[in-house]
């Protein structure tokens, strides 16, 4: 599995942008991704980095 199919299985949908992963896991499975500030289509995305570890969810 590529980031993309990890962060899409993380978060429950295919994601809207680019995924680049800014920090990782000792598994190697993303925690925290850099989202543009504008999606594929142009809108404005506001969050810069988004948490997509289901484990450090629940935490927070």
């Amino acid at each position: 599995m590529n980031s993309r199919e990890v962060v899409e299985v993380q978060i429950g949908r295919p994601p809207r942008s680019e995924v680049v992963v800014s920090k990782a896991c000792h598994f190697d499975l993303p925690v925290v991704t850099v989202v543009p500030p504008h999606l594929e289509d142009g809108t404005p995305f506001p969050t810069t980095y988004w948490l997509t570890c289901p484990l450090l969810l629940r935490r927070v």
